[in-house]
C-alpha cells in the first residue's frame, strides 16, 4: 500500500502515464495529475477540501480527475455552494426519495437513490431524509397491499416516500 495524496492514509495507487488513480478508504476514488501532486504537498487546507470533493463525486458515481489548481479550486467552490444551498439539496433529496417508487424498506433503495443524487454516503442520506421528514416536508406512506391470491406467496407490505403539502399555518420568514 502507498499513501493517499490527499489524506495521507493508506491507499491503492495505480500510476498511469501522467496520472495516478487512487482508491482510498477516506477519499474514496479519484485521479490526480502527477504535476498537480507536487503542488498539493504543501497545501493541507486544499488537500482536506479536495478529500471532501472526491468523496462527493465518488458517491455521485462519477469520480473526479484533479488536473490542476484552477480546476481543483472550482470543484471546491462548486461543492461549497451546493452544500450551502439548503433548498436545492432538499429539493434534490425529495425528488430522489419520492421518485424511487415503492419499496419494502423505505430506508434502503430510496435512501441509496438520494445518496447518489446528493453525493453523500447512505448513512448521511438517512440522516438527511430523517431531517426533512422531521421538518414535515416528507412522509413515509404505506401502500395498500393487493388482495392475496390463493396459492401465491403472501405479499410484503410496501412503502413509498411522499412529499407533504405545505401547511397553511406555516409562515416563511
Amino acid at each position: 500500500m502507498r499513501t493517499c495524496v490527499l489524506c495521507g492514509g493508506e491507499a491503492e495507487i495505480h500510476d498511469l502515464s501522467t496520472v495516478k488513480q487512487v482508491g482510498c478508504p477516506d477519499c474514496l476514488q479519484y485521479a490526480v495529475a502527477d504535476a498537480f501532486c507536487a503542488e498539493l504537498a504543501d497545501d493541507a487546507k486544499m488537500r482536506a477540501s479536495l478529500s471532501r470533493v472526491t468523496r462527493h463525486h465518488t458517491h455521485k458515481g462519477s469520480p473526479i480527475s484533479l488536473l490542476n489548481r484552477v480546476q481543483a479550486e472550482w470543484a471546491i467552490v462548486d461543492l461549497e455552494e451546493f452544500e450551502q444551498d439548503v433548498e436545492q439539496r432538499d429539493r434534490l433529496a425529495i425528488d430522489a426519495l419520492t421518485g424511487a417508487g415503492p419499496a419494502e424498506d423505505p430506508w434502503d433503495a430510496p435512501i441509496r437513490a438520494a445518496a447518489k443524487t446528493l453525493g453523500i454516503s447512505p448513512s448521511e442520506a438517512r440522516g438527511f431524509a430523517a431531517d426533512i421528514e422531521a421538518r414535515g416536508r416528507l412522509r413515509i406512506a404505506s401502500l395498500p397491499s393487493s388482495g392475496a391470491i390463493p396459492g401465491a406467496e403472501p405479499s410484503h407490505e410496501r412503502y413509498c416516500w411522499e412529499e407533504c403539502s405545505p401547511r397553511a399555518d406555516r409562515t416563511i420568514d
